[in-house]
């Protein structure tokens, strides 16, 4: 009889649940989501793996006693640690730990999506827009494939901003967090955030700005306690600011000396792929969305005197906040990291933001020709129909980087794996694929340089020919890759010394074009 109570309770609460319309869209997302990422999971479950993948893997084999690989400065070892767990306890199959590492906090992130825009967004459709076009967002969706850490570290981030505006902005108890202990939770997130992707540090300026924002009304009138700590915490911000070059984790990406670069700018339009015969409609609702947003802000920007700590002026909060993380990621690059080429990922920590204003515009513009037409219905269908024609050109671009590119680099892994069973534990190999071959083959590797004993490495090849007299490496790999890091004269070093072709791997059928060779070194007296 308890049983049956149990059971009734339970069909109830799904009832309940899926008679939100919301509620049934969100539950399509996700299943959809599912599908596409599940489907893109089994073609990708073995791809090899690239450089900076490697890097993160043969760190990781490393930590757990596998291999000799120590992780570069410009990485700290969240990820690879999380990888090392499986590797300890002797699970070394890739596509159960792309599935953990990978596949799983890819659907995890999408869900957070949802929770946060419904947290910072009365109307519910903004929340659904933007975790939709995150389901099929061509960027993502590449990188939810590859041992990248993308993914887990937005997964940190969004959660301090689920906690900002749960427990720390409406004072709701969030799980088992309750909103007294939301700054020093929302502050864990962003330590994990940063340890497992340090790049993620330029969303950290928008929320330091916002809080302020949010207690206006508390500090004016505390303004004897509230304003010297305002001043302490700018002059520390401007301390920072002009010490960019001593920060170890921000200075390896500091460029002062380059120009300003707003080319950046062109970062949105190349998130929103055109689809078939609409090109760009979704940037162009994200620009209408992000224009009406700032309209608006000028018109409710008195409103700001009276910001506390509630649910009042959501929507207006939501857009200074999404406005203020835009800023702070589109800032750091164009004024402080000032690349002059740039990938999407690195920008994958404002994308609350880019999604936030595309919805707005696009349910602004659906809800005024269906004001204008008195036809909400067929609107709503049209509008509906054209999105889903944006989401659709997402997918296509995705599945065809992802089918081009999933067999890059095989002969790499090719080669590493082959090494692996054809050497001895202490052997030594010299390649320019170092991350890689060090994670397939576990055996100690060293670029041309020996891993920076030899400066100007292009040109000194006795350095390198000392070094190789004292290290005596067995194997040495030649390949089309990495050739920024093959000095020419190594092409020709093989053929005036004392060494035999072991394996060869050729680019096309007819063998005629070698694309990796490993070369096994002889040794007088061996």
């Amino acid at each position: 009889m308890e049983e049956n109570k149990v059971v009734q309770k339970r069909e109830d609460k799904i009832k309940k649940w899926f008679s939100v319309k919301y509620n049934l869209a969100l539950t399509l997302i996700l299943i959809v989501a599912f599908a596409i990422r599940f489907y893109f999971y089994l073609q990708t479950q073995n791809q090899p793996l690239w450089w900076d993948e490697s890097e993160y893997m043969s760190a990781a084999k490393s930590f757990a006693g596998i291999g000799q690989y120590h992780l570069s400065t410009i990485r700290l070892p969240g990820f690879p640690l999380m990888a090392a767990a499986f590797f300890f306890l002797g699970i070394q199959s890739e596509p159960v730990i792309r599935f953990f590492l990978l596949f799983l906090p890819s659907i995890i992130l999408i869900f957070l999506t949802y929770r946060i825009m419904s947290e910072m967004y009365s109307d519910k459709r903004i929340a659904l827009i933007s975790t939709a076009i995150l389901s099929v967002l061509w960027e993502s969706l590449f990188y939810s494939n590859r041992f990248h850490t993308e993914n887990i570290s937005l997964i940190f981030e969004f959660l301090a901003i689920f906690i900002l505006f749960k427990c720390y902005m409406k004072k709701e108890n969030a799980w088992f967090i309750k909103p007294k202990f939301a700054l020093p939770v929302i502050a864990l997130f962003i330590a994990a955030c940063i340890l497992i992707r340090p790049g993620n540090i330029i969303f950290i300026p928008a929320l330091l700005a916002f809080i302020p924002i949010l207690n206006y009304k508390f500090i004016v009138e505390r303004k004897k306690i509230s304003y010297p700590i305002l001043i302490i915490l700018l002059l520390g911000a401007l301390f920072i600011l002009f010490n960019l070059k001593n920060i170890p984790i921000i200075s390896v990406n500091y460029h002062p000396e380059n120009p300003i670069v707003f080319k950046t700018l062109e970062v949105f339009y190349g998130f929103y792929q055109p689809a078939l015969f609409i090109p760009g409609l979704l940037f162009y609702f994200f620009l209408f969305g992000i224009i009406l947003s700032l309209f608006y802000f000028w018109i409710k920007l008195p409103l700001i005197k009276n910001f506390s700590r509630n649910k009042d002026n959501l929507d207006f909060k939501s857009d200074i906040f999404n406005a203020l993380l835009i800023i702070s990621v589109l800032g750091s690059f164009i004024f402080l990291l000032r690349t002059p080429s740039f990938e999407f990922r690195w920008f994958f920590a404002f994308l609350p933001g880019m999604f936030a204003f595309t919805g707005i515009g696009l349910t602004k513009i659906s809800d005024y020709f269906s004001k204008v037409t008195k036809s909400k219905g067929i609107v709503g269908f049209i509008f509906i129909v054209l999105f889903v024609v944006c989401l659709y050109g997402q997918f296509t671009f995705s599945k065809s980087i992802i089918e081009n590119k999933k067999e890059s680099y095989l002969e790499v892994k090719e080669a590493g794996l082959w090494l692996k069973e054809n050497s001895n534990n202490d052997d030594v190999v010299i390649t320019s694929s170092v991350p890689q071959i060090s994670y397939y083959s576990e055996r100690k590797v060293y670029d041309f340089t020996f891993n920076s004993l030899i400066s100007n490495f292009q040109e000194n090849v006795t350095a390198f020919n000392q070094e190789i007299l004292k290290s005596k490496p067995r194997y040495l790999i030649l390949s089309a890759f990495e050739p920024v890091f093959t000095p020419k004269w190594a092409y020709s070093w093989p053929n005036e010394t004392n060494s035999v072709i072991s394996k060869a791997y050729f680019q096309n059928n007819n063998q005629k074009q070698p694309i990796l060779i490993i070369y096994e070194l002889k040794y007088e007296g061996s």
